[in-house]
């Protein structure tokens, strides 16, 4: 079981029928204890709570101040379709490059010179059809090679987010970067980038993190070097940067640029990566099941990596049908991105519970969380069901009788969608085939750690401890 958020936190919010900030007077405006404040840590400290209490209290829509934005919150999974119908006008742009360029330390206005959409566009062509194949065969041979070099015949204990950490950050790394740029020092250095970006999205200061700008210094170094074996997909960045008259000396704008992509490819797989294997690792008949497809998969391939072990390519990975339904249900129940739009032009949005008048600069925000854990759309929604996505194509899920457009979202949703969200599907899937392949592993502990909440909103929601195996 997926552990119940506490509703019992104690910041305050003071609530007025009429909102006297701007936006739609006839929806209820929730306001911060201190003036101007926000919610912000009323929605930090339990968003699952947040939501689900001020939704009760006031249905599907209401107000408030968020990361200093007039943002409405919509809650009925039903709006969400309305959000993407209109997603030339509520865009995620100018809400992904604010935070961007806050967390990496770089020029929000010289990176729109540069078109974060083109990036985008260009990074999701690079990461799919054959350039995912390539992708793909070499994390599975970069991941065998970390594995003979952490791994021995003998027992061993150790922490598994730990080790399932640092195995896909060196990994990726390699695999989208090249040679040279997976190194220990950048793995502590993106630890700590890591660590502290919830308190950069929060608003604290950069002199209050101590550390954390060397740290960028290390993470980002040399990134824009076109190392040997970079991916065509990191290649496609810094073409567009180029383009764009960037500087692309080391330690300029277009390193820190690339920082950013660097961190995202890692910071949500590392954490999706621990869970999945954790699910399956405490469930012996899921075990067993992944097991055969596994077994079945290394059999019927007929290709071999340098390492002389066979190779999986898309086409198996795609026949490991339980191990998929499985990773769905891990992402169903992890993920927690706050679905937010900024409004580049007044309109008119049609609810379910009626019009909302949306002005030019205000944000609209759903938490993708409480579409995931909504006991209408999913029976037992804190239960890990391993097979509750079988058959997902012809399922439908439901709400008020209803079928949903957009029941599952773990990835985000409409033009601001993760691009590199295909090569993170099979990373998944290659570190728990291989693991099971060429690991007798168990853990030691199966008592499922609390979830960390201070990073809501940045993909998913890493572990408060670690388990030993």
């Amino acid at each position: 079981m997926v552990q119940e958020t506490s509703h019992q936190y104690q910041a305050a919010v003071a609530e007025s029928p009429l909102n006297n900030e701007g936006g739609d007077a006839s929806i209820v405006h929730l306001k911060g204890v201190l003036p101007g404040m926000g919610v912000d840590i009323n929605l930090g400290l339990d968003p699952d709570g947040f939501i689900e209490k001020y939704t009760k209290k006031y249905g599907d829509v209401f107000s408030a101040k968020f990361n200093g934005k007039h943002t409405y919150f919509l809650t009925n999974a039903h709006d969400i379709a309305e959000l993407f119908k209109f997603s030339k006008i509520l865009t995620g742009e100018p809400v992904n490059t604010h935070f961007a360029a806050k967390a990496f330390n770089f020029s929000a206005q010289d990176y729109q010179k540069a078109d974060p959409f083109l990036i985008q566009k260009a990074v999701q062509k690079k990461m799919s059809g054959a350039s995912l194949g390539v992708l793909s065969q070499k994390f599975q041979i970069f991941f065998e090679e970390e594995l003979t070099r952490t791994v021995d015949e003998k027992w061993q204990e150790g922490n598994l987010a730990q080790f399932v950490s640092r195995q896909i950050f060196m990994t990726g790394t390699r695999s989208l970067f090249g040679e040279g740029i997976a190194s220990p020092e950048r793995y502590k250095a993106y630890l700590k980038v890591n660590k502290s970006l919830p308190f950069i999205a929060a608003g604290l200061p950069r002199f209050m993190l101590p550390g954390l700008n060397h740290a960028q210094k290390v993470m980002e170094a040399d990134l824009c070097s076109g190392a040997v074996g970079e991916s065509e997909a990191v290649q496609s960045i810094r073409e567009v940067l180029e383009k764009s008259s960037l500087d692309m000396s080391s330690g300029a704008m277009a390193d820190k640029i690339i920082s950013g992509a660097f961190w995202a490819s890692q910071a949500n797989t590392i954490v999706v990566a621990f869970w999945v294997l954790y699910f399956i690792l405490r469930d012996k008949k899921l075990r067993k099941l992944i097991q055969l497809e596994v077994d079945a998969a290394f059999s019927k391939s007929t290709e071999k990596t340098p390492l002389g072990s066979a190779l999986i390519n898309d086409d198996l990975l795609g026949e490991m049908h339980t191990l998929g339904h499985a990773l769905s249900e891990t992402l169903r129940l992890v993920s927690a991105t706050l679905l937010t739009r900024e409004a580049t032009e007044d309109l008119s949005l049609n609810l379910e519970s009626g019009a909302l008048d949306v002005k030019k600069g205000e944000r609209v925000l759903f938490h993708l969380r409480a579409l995931h854990l909504d006991s209408d759309i999913y029976s037992n929604p804190n239960e890990f069901v391993y097979d509750r996505f079988a058959n997902a194509r012809t399922k439908k899920f439901m709400k008020d009788g209803r079928a949903l457009k957009n029941p599952f979202l773990p990835f985000g949703g409409g033009t601001s969608i993760c691009p590199g969200r295909f090569f993170a599907l099979n990373e998944f899937k290659l570190m728990v085939a291989l693991m099971l392949h060429y690991m007798d592993i168990e853990l030691l502990d199966t008592k499922m750690p609390e979830m960390d909440f201070s990073g809501v909103g940045f993909g998913s929601l890493p572990p408060q401890s670690d388990l030993r195996f």
